[in-house]
């Protein structure tokens, strides 16, 4: 067994073998999700985005979707350079590549984690990883440039390197051109940034610190051009926020305001042609703030069934924390799955549920679930590393603040799926520091270092 172990650790730790490896990885996952279909109901929004840069920008280009505000425009601009989904996708797994191979780079050159080929064996086996990526979405990207700034910006902390934190507040800035989820994430370091400042627990100048922040906001400034002349409002996020916020109390089944989390709910649609007529937009700055409100008010008046909400999203999460691929969809048409759902749908009990599963889909539902049982295993390996790291060292966790950025990433996506909406992928998007922080907590536990 020994020797076993010692030959994966010899192939792991020769990188042009474990690169070969992790491309013929990347390579299966795109095959196999090649058919996924994950915005479908938006693909028409980007290909509205793609025509206005393709006109220069004139703000006269008719959008098919009748949506001016959202979503954010970045993936359009890919979709203009080109439509070929095949291209798109190398682009994004080539991104994806690239972002694993400097996080390895970096992590051996600055020493962050001791057990580089334990690392690299985890990210080996992040199937759920390279389908998140494998299919046209824009979280790809953003989520590749997410993971790169808020490593880059650690390397400032570290080295003090001017050169890192500016790149770590364009990529930033970038990032937020193709989705705005992660918006109030750069406002929520930096005020980690300045308690850990305060507290002196990092050493830099507040300059820079302000610097950084300026530069992720320079980088929204034609947004907010753009959306002033649209709605006369200078806005630096998309206008879904209210939509998504009140299609989430839907999660809960059978909850107390009748709500289904659905794009087109019945309810949100009967509140919108109430306020604004017949064609409301739910996707409008005005339907916007409305749907906010509503959302508020819904949450201030029921607060024990947005608790019970909050808790199913939770049991969601633990049953299926991360995107697994849709590998179905090679083997049934979108017509045929959307049919089989319905079926599904109308069984009354989870066992009922099962068997239909298992009659429709066969033996295609264990591919299934054997990634997503690899999805939860990252999950609990994660939980159970930091908590054993907590309560060890608990004193240092507050004093690490390299582990607390990190850490801060993860609790802000898991709060966002919790109190608003969840879906697998939302997670996905921090996939790559679940595996980092299992293998940094590890190494803290066993060998207490500390690195800022």
């Amino acid at each position: 067994m020994k020797l076993y172990f010692k030959k994966i650790q010899n192939i792991l730790s020769d990188s042009k073998i474990y690169y070969s490896l992790l491309i013929v990885d990347i390579a299966i996952c795109t095959i196999l999700n090649y058919h996924a279909d994950l915005m479908k109901g938006i693909l028409p929004n980007y290909i509205d985005y793609a025509s206005f840069f393709s006109s220069l920008f004139d703000l006269n280009t008719k959008f098919i979707s009748n949506s001016y505000t959202f979503p954010m425009w970045g993936y359009g601009l890919v979709i203009a350079v080109t439509k070929s989904k095949l291209i798109i996708i190398l682009f994004q797994q080539l991104l994806t590549l690239g972002t694993i191979f400097s996080i390895d780079f970096f992590a051996r050159k600055y020493n962050w984690i001791k057990s580089i080929v334990f690392f690299r064996f985890l990210l080996l086996i992040s199937f759920n990883w390279f389908f998140f990526h494998s299919s046209l979405y824009p979280y790809s990207i953003s989520a590749n440039l997410l993971i790169l700034s808020v490593f880059l910006l650690l390397i400032f902390l570290q080295t003090k390197k001017v050169i890192a934190l500016l790149t770590s507040g364009i990529l930033f800035g970038i990032l937020l051109n193709f989705r705005s989820d992660f918006y109030y994430y750069f406002i929520f370091v930096f005020i980690i940034l300045i308690i850990l400042k305060l507290c002196k627990k990092i050493i830099v100048d507040f300059k820079w610190l302000i610097v950084w922040l300026l530069l992720i906001n320079l980088f929204l400034v034609p947004w907010g051009i753009y959306t002033f002349k649209r709605t006369g409002h200078y806005i630096q996020t998309s206008t879904n926020a209210g939509h998504v916020f009140f299609i989430s109390l839907g999660q809960l089944p059978n909850n107390c305001w009748g709500i289904t989390p659905k794009d087109g709910d019945p309810l949100m649609k009967e509140l919108l042609q109430k306020k604004f007529g017949a064609n409301a937009n739910s996707l409008n700055y005005e339907s916007d703030k409305f749907l906010l409100k509503q959302w508020k008010n819904n949450v201030r008046n029921h607060p024990f069934e947005y608790a019970k909400k909050c808790l199913y999203n939770i049991f969601m999460i633990l049953k299926s924390p991360f995107y697994c691929g849709n590998v179905i969809y090679n083997f049934y048409s979108s017509e045929e799955i959307s049919a089989i759902k319905t079926e599904i749908n109308k069984s009354e009990t989870f066992i009922s549920r099962i068997k239909t599963k298992l009659a429709k889909y066969g033996g295609y539902l264990f591919i299934q679930l054997f990634f997503n049982l690899l999805g939860q295993i990252v999950f609990f390996m994660f939980i159970i590393y930091f908590i054993k790291y907590f309560f060890a060292q608990w004193r240092n966790f507050f004093s690490d603040p390299f582990g607390i950025i990190l850490i801060s990433l993860i609790l802000y996506q898991l709060s966002l799926c919790v109190f608003t909406f969840f879906m697998t992928i939302y997670l996905s998007n921090v996939y790559l520091i679940f595996i980092f922080l299992i293998v940094y907590y590890r190494d803290k536990y066993k060998y207490n270092r500390s690195l800022l």
